[in-house]
């Protein structure tokens, strides 16, 4: 496919580079971007290669401990996620980045909550995969279809909407409703849940993911609370903002990659539907097509 010569010739070229940024994003862009495919054929190798030239640096060992958590094959070089917490442990997202998807134990969400923080470090990875396909062209050899700058935005697009975000599922696995309802049962893990649960809700990496998981467990562990009543506050701007039409061209869609980039993946939405003519707050009597968007899954009701 075409998004598939793309991403291997920009692998390639990226990696021979050799510089943190453009290991990064080949390492990024040789991921597969549906959930079935296969890495970018060579694409351990520039992983590897990145990790041993920045084997101290937190966002190379994040990029990789990231990879190695969304894939389902054994990471071949496992390790990723304790080199990061040695070289960075200040970061609640880096003890939740676990290999193959794995739940986090109590003692680690008690070692995550211990870390003050947290950053996805999405804004910086979007930027880095942005700035390393700047300019360049659709496919190489391609003849006229190669010259075309609509296509070559598409693609460099398409890369950019497949940087992954950071799996927090498997913390709601610990964080679970069954027990935030107990908090009698473990007092520390519950107290733990709740502060890992507010450190994601103001996620410096402005991942919508990161916080919308925060504000989920922010309302079941501490529901009335003035951080609950915020988090369903979020998550019905979300919902209301959600209602935009999407962008409808590539240039459209090129205003929203570089609000990301510039201002964090939130403003950047607000922004997209102010642009589409909606305010950013809901009106007050407003209700969303389902209403059921606005509660948890536990409050929601049986589809009749």
């Amino acid at each position: 496919s075409l998004a598939g010569t793309y991403a291997e010739q920009q692998m390639q070229r990226l990696g021979k580079l050799g510089d943190r940024d453009s290991l990064i994003a080949a390492t990024l862009i040789g991921l597969p971007n549906a959930a079935d495919g296969a890495p970018v054929q060579g694409h351990e190798q520039v992983m590897q290669k990145l990790v041993d030239t920045f084997p101290e640096d937190p966002l190379a060992l994040y990029t990789a401990a990231l990879i190695c958590q969304a894939q389902t094959q054994p990471c071949a070089k496992s390790g990723y996620q304790e080199r990061l917490l040695k070289v960075a442990p200040d970061n609640v997202i880096h003890h939740l980045v676990r290999p193959n998807g794995g739940k986090p134990s109590a003692a680690q969400v008690h070692l995550a909550a211990a870390a003050g923080k947290a950053d996805s470090h999405f804004t910086a990875l979007l930027g880095i995969v942005r700035k390393a396909l700047a300019d360049q062209p659709a496919v190489e050899g391609a003849g006229a279809l190669a010259q075309s700058k609509e296509l070559a935005l598409i693609l460099r697009q398409n890369e950019v909407d497949s940087v992954p975000w950071p799996k927090l599922a498997p913390t709601t696995e610990t964080c679970n409703v069954k027990f935030a309802a107990d908090a009698g049962q473990n007092p520390t893990l519950h107290a733990d849940c709740l502060v890992v649960g507010l450190a994601l809700f103001f996620d410096e990496g402005q991942s919508m993911v990161a916080r919308s998981f925060g504000g989920s467990i922010i309302r079941r562990f501490a529901p009335g609370t003035q951080s609950a009543i915020d988090a369903a506050a979020f998550r019905r701007q979300y919902v209301w903002m959600s209602e935009a039409p999407n962008p409808a061209t590539t240039a459209a869609k090129e205003q929203i990659n570089e609000d990301q980039v510039q201002y964090g993946e939130w403003e950047a939405f607000q922004r997209h539907a102010e642009r589409t003519g909606m305010k950013r707050e809901p009106p007050v009597d407003w209700k969303p097509k389902d209403p059921n968007l606005l509660l948890l899954p536990e409050e929601r009701s049986a589809k009749p």
